[in-house]
């Protein structure tokens, strides 16, 4: 029987780590697509993480890590993470009310800032690799000229 790497055999009863990594994908308006990308692994394996109750500590390390969030949050029951999100009338939004999240020490994450900074990430990650291809490009055009 083969095991995937990033799973492990048992979880804390309630939590269901591949779920939560769901949850904070979707908050930050990530595809699967994406964060499979950016974790330099298949849409297959992260899709199979996903769905799975516990995983290892390195792969929720490196997750947090690019989600930009404490492992805990990964760790967390579904009525924890529930008790993450909380309502505050009058900061933002048409209706008046703006959804953050609470982290105790770190203080209050706003999800829109968080989603405008992995984005602002994203496009610096793909302008290097444009800018390194298109220098790579231009470096063969200039061995063919030479070689004709």
């Amino acid at each position: 029987m083969s095991v995937v790497r990033g799973l492990k055999k048992t979880a804390e009863p309630g939590v269901h780590e591949g779920h939560n990594i769901v949850r904070f994908r979707m908050l930050f308006g990530l595809r699967q697509r994406e964060l499979a990308r950016l974790m330099h692994i298949s849409q297959k394996k992260l899709s199979v993480m996903e769905n799975t109750e516990s995983l290892e500590e390195e792969f929720k390390q490196k997750i947090a890590g690019i989600l930009g969030i404490r492992k805990i949050f990964l760790e967390m029951s579904d009525r924890d993470i529930r008790g993450l999100f909380t309502e505050r009338s009058g900061e933002a939004g048409e209706d008046g009310k703006m959804v953050t999240i609470t982290t105790g020490e770190k203080g209050t994450i706003h999800p829109i800032e968080k989603v405008t900074e992995l984005y602002e990430e994203i496009r610096r990650r793909d302008r290097q690799i444009y800018e390194m291809e298109l220098s790579r490009l231009r470096q063969e055009n200039e061995e063919l000229k030479k070689k004709k």
